[in-house]
């Protein structure tokens, strides 16, 4: 059979894990967070989650465009690095409009990362084994979002809910850079081990 980039394969995977896994701090724990902190109830979370979805689906659109001129690895740094900040701004928020303004930011990021994903899948696994290869993403997607919330609710506990929002976030910068300045050093690195 077609033989699978098993390297590139396990990066998407954890990637398509990690997203979820970050992404669903937000259905689960912004309720609660613009409840207690700012008397939010449940129009103005629902209008916070829009604001994320929007700006999402704009991404989504131009995506093509975007990666045009980004590489699938570029844009993994972009992606994560505005959720990260978004949810940053989410953890500072004095007011409403400051977690509006954090969502879309955190959204933009999820937008751009989604089809990244996608592509990034299908540019890696070749036409006869990329059924075999979605079903896997799907797979680390919806394992994702399944342990999400068994991430943020002991740090909820024990950090209270804005802190959370800021250990996600400085989490998703965290992994952005760390990809980003690894994968600088194996590319440095490699010509030498040739």
């Amino acid at each position: 059979g077609p033989r699978l980039a098993v390297g590139s394969l396990a990066v998407v995977y954890a990637f398509g894990a990690l997203l979820q896994i970050a992404f669903y701090v937000l259905p689960v724990q912004l309720p609660f967070l613009l409840q207690a902190d700012m008397g939010v109830g449940p129009r103005g979370t629902g209008l916070a989650m829009s604001a994320g979805a929007l700006c999402g689906a704009v991404m989504g659109i131009l995506y093509g465009r975007i990666h045009a001129r980004l590489s699938f690895r570029s844009i993994v740094g972009v992606a994560f690095t505005a959720m990260g900040i978004g949810y940053m701004i989410v953890a500072g928020a004095r007011d409403f409009r400051q977690v509006l303004a954090g969502m879309a930011l955190g959204g933009t990021g999820f937008g751009l990362m989604m089809p990244n994903l996608n592509v990034w899948l299908t540019s890696v696994a070749p036409a006869a084994a990329r059924g075999r290869a979605f079903g896997g993403l799907t797979t680390c997607v919806f394992s994702g979002q399944f342990l999400s919330p068994f991430v943020s609710q002991p740090l909820v506990a024990r950090l209270g809910l804005s802190a959370t929002f800021g250990v996600v976030g400085v989490a998703l910068v965290t992994i952005a850079l760390s990809y980003t300045v690894g994968r600088r050093l194996y590319t440095m690195a490699r010509p030498a081990a040739t």
